[in-house]
């Protein structure tokens, strides 16, 4: 099933992730509109994640 979420975050690190990832799960973080990380393939414990360090802006 698709999934996605929105929300407003605080400037600094933000990240996500996803435990027991199947097969065809994306992570991706967007700020203003434009992509910053993107990943499809899940570590060896099978968690996918993604993050934006926002103190870089």
């Amino acid at each position: 099933m698709p999934w996605s979420v929105s929300q407003n975050v605080g400037f600094g690190f933000n990240g996500v992730a996803v435990r027991h990832a199947p097969p065809g799960t994306a992570c991706r973080v967007y700020v203003d509109g434009k992509l910053r990380d993107s990943q499809d393939k899940p570590d060896a414990q099978g968690t996918l994640s993604c993050s934006v360090n926002l103190q870089e802006e």
